[in-house]
Parts: structure tokens; C-alpha cells; sequence
């Protein structure tokens, strides 16, 4: 059975289904209207925004030139306008001697405008509107980029930005290297150290080296000095053994990852006066840190690589100053050091010799040292443990409220 519905403007009849239908096409329309609406309106707003850019950019622009133009005007001032200096009245038999004598002679052109008192004044804040103008109108400022160990890596060279870039190599002049200029190309990429850096090694066993050390500093009488370790415990041991040994003649401290960077800043602050004598750190000090003065740099774990050497080595024999650098050895060791050194053009480095049978008068002291060291680890390690027990007590706690 077909159904109907009545039309009542026309009195007419509809069946279900095409009123349906027409229902459905008259609310699409009605959306349709709708979203031509609301994309009219995001036109609008669009347009509206792009003419207020356009807008604030030229009058940007306009602002630029009507500084550009003042600045302009301001460096073609004469001289002796800026300077406005009174003229004196020679005719004046009043003129005193003072004033005559005080008379400025006019300045030779020295293609500058001398600017003084409220110009000074207007020129120093237009000073931020003339390097706008100059990075706008004239080419990129050159850079000038120095390292002791220049980054080979093609991805960190390509976030310099460097244009057609020009590479200056430093040598110190050897015997092999003295007037020879044939083989400059060869010098390019090696690590090389200044002529001021005296380089020495010593050989020792491993159980003795913490000692060796020891009587190394005390026999030279060393202050300012850095000794690097391979890692932060051996930093922490080597430290407490040390201040063990040398009591109150040296004040030694310890920089590592474990510190803040304001307690860091303030022992590297410390050392520079000379507050500290020795500091003992992991080679995260060895870069890009300059610290004055520093007399000594000793390698107690041996460098690994030859670019770790001469980072350390770096902090000592700066700016013309004398330095030393030694590096502890393991007789096991001594020949892949040297085929490291070899690779910067470092031949026969001198050793020292520290004679370990004279360190038995020092056998009570040593012992005496590592008992206090034994002692300050295990209290340490309580103490780490408690503090432990207690965070995961804490913890605990808050997951049961």
C-alpha cells in the first residue's frame, strides 16, 4: 500500500519517499551555503591579513630609508660643525691666557665625523637601525674559525655555512719540518702542539702509580696543576688518595660529571686564583675551558686516542706561557703511546725516571693512604645505600596514599 503526504500550499499530493528525498537535498543545499559562508569570510580574513603584512613591511622599508637617509646626512656633517668649537676673539685684549691656550686646533680630514653631546646621543641609538642596514646592503661578515683539533666530519663542517672556505694549518718547525715547504699539503688535518709545550713520560708499574704521582709532584714543587683520569670513580679515589698523602701542602680538589655547573664554576674559579693547586678531573675539563696559568697537565690514565692527548695537553703552554705535560705509562704501553705521538710528527719524547726502589721510605705513608681511602669508600657506599633505602621508602609511601 502506497502512502501520502498532503501538500497543503498546492493541495497536493506527495508520496513518502520523494518528501524524504527533497528533505535531505533542501538541508545539502542549506550546507552548502553554509560552507561557501564561512570560506567567503576565510577569504576575507586572509586578504585582510596579507594586506596588514604588506602594509607593516613597507613602512618598515619606509622607516629603514628615512634612517638610512638621517645617518647619511649626519656623516656628511663638517667637522667643525660637530665639533662647534667658539671662536676665540683675538682683538680682545680681555682674552685671557687660559682661553687662548685652551683654543682647539682644527683637525686634519680624517674622513670621520666627530660627534659630541645630544648628537652623540642620537647617533649611539640609531647604532642597532646601521648594522640593519649594513647585514642588508653589504655582504655576510667573514668568519675566522680556530681549533686545535679541526672536526674532519663533513655534517658538523656543513652547519658552519662556510663560502669557498680557506684552511691555515700551524706547525712548530722540527727537524724533519725546518724550511721544508714541499710537503705543506701534508701538515693538513694533524694536531699539533706550541713550541712553548715541553712533552715527557713516565713509566711506572700500576700498582705504584698513585705514589709515583705523588713523588713526581712533591719533588717539582708543582702547583697549578691538572691531572686526568679516564673516569669519574677513578677521579673520586685518585682525589681522596691524594689529599691522604699531601695532608694540608696542597689543596686538591676534584671536577667531574657528578657536580653542578655552578659548584663546577666555582673550583675552576678557585683554581684560577689560586685557592686550588691541583685539580684532578675526567677529560670532559679537557675541552673548550681555558684556564690561566696553568704550570703542569699530567696524563694519569693514558690517552687512547691522540686527539684526547692533545686536548689535555692543550690547557698548559697557552698564549706564550711555559707548560708541561707528562703521561703515566705502563712499561705495556709505552710503544702504542709513542706510535700515537708519532702521528702529529712527536718523536723522541724524554722520559723521566722515578726510581721505585727510593719510594720504599714512603711505604707507611702509602699504606696509611689507603687504609683512609678503604675507609671513606665503604662510608660512602653506607651512605649511598641509605639514602637509597629511603627514596624507595618515600616511593612506596606515595603509592599507597
Amino acid at each position: 500500500m502506497d502512502l501520502f503526504v498532503i501538500n497543503r500550499h498546492n493541495e497536493t499530493t506527495v508520496p513518502i519517499n520523494e518528501q524524504q528525498n527533497l528533505d535531505k537535498l533542501l538541508k545539502r543545499i542549506e550546507k552548502n551555503k553554509e560552507l561557501r559562508a564561512a570560506r567567503k569570510k576565510k577569504k576575507k580574513t586572509l586578504i585582510a591579513s596579507v594586506k596588514q603584512e604588506r602594509e607593516w613591511k613597507r613602512k618598515i622599508k619606509h622607516r629603514l630609508e628615512v634612517q638610512e637617509n638621517k645617518q647619511s646626512m649626519t656623516y656628511n656633517l663638517n667637522i667643525d660643525k660637530a665639533l662647534e668649537e667658539p671662536e676665540l676673539d683675538e682683538n680682545n685684549v680681555n682674552t685671557s691666557i687660559a682661553q687662548k691656550k685652551a683654543k682647539v686646533e682644527e683637525p686634519t680630514d680624517t674622513g670621520f665625523t666627530i660627534l659630541g653631546g645630544e648628537k652623540f646621543n642620537k647617533h649611539i641609538k640609531s647604532v642597532r637601525v646601521l648594522n640593519l642596514l649594513v647585514l642588508k646592503k653589504h655582504r655576510p661578515p667573514q668568519k675566522l674559525l680556530f681549533s686545535a683539533t679541526l672536526s674532519q666530519d663533513p655534517e658538523k663542517l656543513q652547519k658552519l655555512s662556510l663560502f669557498q672556505p680557506k684552511l691555515f694549518t700551524s706547525v712548530v718547525e722540527t727537524e724533519n719540518t725546518q724550511g721544508n715547504t714541499t710537503n705543506a699539503d701534508s701538515f693538513i688535518g694533524k694536531y699539533t702542539t706550541p713550541k712553548e709545550l715541553t712533552e715527557k713520560y713516565i713509566i711506572c708499574s700500576i700498582d705504584l702509580k698513585p705514589l709515583v704521582l705523588y713523588e713526581f709532584i712533591r719533588l717539582n714543587k708543582l702547583t697549578k696543576t691538572i691531572v686526568f683520569t679516564h673516569s669519574v670513580e677513578n677521579t673520586h679515589r685518585l682525589t681522596i688518595l691524594l689529599k691522604s698523602l699531601f695532608k694540608d701542602n696542597l689543596k686538591i680538589e676534584e671536577i667531574s660529571s657528578n657536580l653542578d655547573v655552578k659548584s663546577r664554576n666555582k673550583l675552576i674559579e678557585d683554581f684560577s686564583t689560586g685557592k686550588i693547586d691541583l685539580l684532578v678531573c675526567t677529560d670532559a675539563l679537557a675541552r673548550g675551558i681555558d684556564l690561566p696559568g696553568v704550570q703542569c697537565v699530567i696524563s694519569y690514565s693514558a690517552p687512547k686516542h691522540l686527539k684526547t692527548y692533545i686536548h689535555r695537553a692543550g690547557r698548559t703552554a697557552r698564549a706564550g706561557e711555559l707548560g708541561l705535560a707528562v703521561t703515566l705509562l705502563h712499561k705495556s704501553q709505552v710503544n702504542k703511546f709513542q706510535s700515537l705521538l708519532h702521528q702529529a710528527d712527536k718523536v723522541n719524547m724524554e722520559e723521566i725516571k722515578i726510581c721505585e726502589e727510593n719510594l720504599e721510605t714512603l711505604g707507611e705513608q702509602y699504606k696509611q693512604a689507603l687504609n683512609d681511602l678503604k675507609k671513606t669508600v665503604v662510608n660512602e657506599q653506607h651512605q649511598d645505600l641509605v639514602k637509597l633505602k629511603s627514596v624507595k621508602r618515600h616511593s612506596v609511601k606515595k603509592k599507597v596514599k
